[in-house]
This record gives C-alpha cells, sequence and structure tokens, in this order.
C-alpha cells in the first residue's frame, strides 16, 4: 500500500506543482473536518501563503482503511510537500460496523452516496483553501482506487485527473 502512495504522489509530478515544504493540519485543533456526510482529513503544505490557489489530491483510502492513515502517512506526505500540494483524505463509511469503505455500483454496502459524499467535500475544502481546479486529483488504494474509478465515470467532471 505504501509503495501505491508513493506512485500516486510521484504521478502527479506532471500535473500538479512543484513547490513548498513541510504541512500541518488545516482543520482547527488537529480535528478531522466534518461536513453533513461524514468527515475528512486536510493537510496543508508548509509556507503556502494562504492565498495562492493549490494543487490537492484526494485520496481515498482501501478497505478498514482510514483517513488518519493516509494524512499521517509520512512518505506520501514529504512526496506531496516536495511537491506543494495539499491533501484531502475522505474518511469512508461504516468503520463501526464492517470496516470503512466506499459505495459505488455493485458495492452499496455503507448506504452512503460516496459521490455526494466526495462532491461535498470539495465543496467544504473549496470554502476553507483556494484550489487550483485544474490541478485537482483524485487517487486511492485498493477499494479506493475502484472509487476513483467511479468517480471518473460518474463524478461529473469534478477532478481534473485520476490517478489510480
Amino acid at each position: 500500500m505504501r509503495r501505491c502512495k508513493q506512485l500516486a504522489a510521484a504521478g502527479l509530478g506532471a500535473i500538479l506543482a512543484a513547490g513548498v515544504s513541510p504541512a500541518a493540519l488545516a482543520c482547527p485543533g488537529a480535528e478531522p473536518c466534518e461536513i453533513a456526510q461524514g468527515t475528512y482529513r486536510l493537510r496543508l503544505p508548509a509556507g503556502w501563503d494562504g492565498k495562492v490557489p493549490l494543487p490537492v489530491l484526494v485520496f481515498m483510502h482501501g478497505y478498514r482503511g482510514s483517513a488518519d492513515e493516509i494524512a499521517g502517512d509520512v512518505m506520501l506526505a514529504e512526496e506531496l510537500d516536495r511537491r506543494g500540494v495539499a491533501l484531502a483524505a475522505p474518511q469512508g463509511a461504516n468503520a463501526e460496523r464492517r470496516g470503512a469503505s466506499w459505495s459505488f455500483p455493485g458495492r452499496t454496502e455503507t448506504g452512503r452516496d460516496d459521490i455526494a459524499f466526495i462532491e461535498g467535500v470539495v465543496a467544504d475544502m473549496a470554502k476553507r483553501i483556494p484550489v487550483d481546479r485544474t490541478r485537482l486529483v483524485a487517487s486511492g488504494f485498493s477499494v479506493g482506487s475502484s472509487m476513483t474509478w467511479y468517480l471518473a465515470g460518474q463524478g461529473h467532471g469534478l477532478f481534473a485527473a485520476y490517478v489510480t
């Protein structure tokens, strides 16, 4: 999984700008960002001026994974920091029941409309920080990668690129 995350971050090199250094959590008190459908982690590059629109990687965890795990991955953070890229890590639903996962055709176990959830994550994030939508990238690991494919087909052109 670590190698998949590294490859996703490296694949952004052709898409996203290089730039700034270390990062910090963007939501108050190091808590997850909350929206009506769930939560997500938002990590920003340190040294960012707070004004220039950021490229963003929205990375969906695998089955039984977590947004905390993605946001806390040191190797992924280093790669994104090196490139000046923000990270949004949405939390799959039903972590307490059967393990966190995603809903899409053929896999509807969470009962949540995850297309609407990811759209909500992007909308909320855009309220918190200026997002360069020409460099907004969806990616994921395992079933998170399947969710990325679903977003590519059904996500209404929300993302500029998809890395699975």
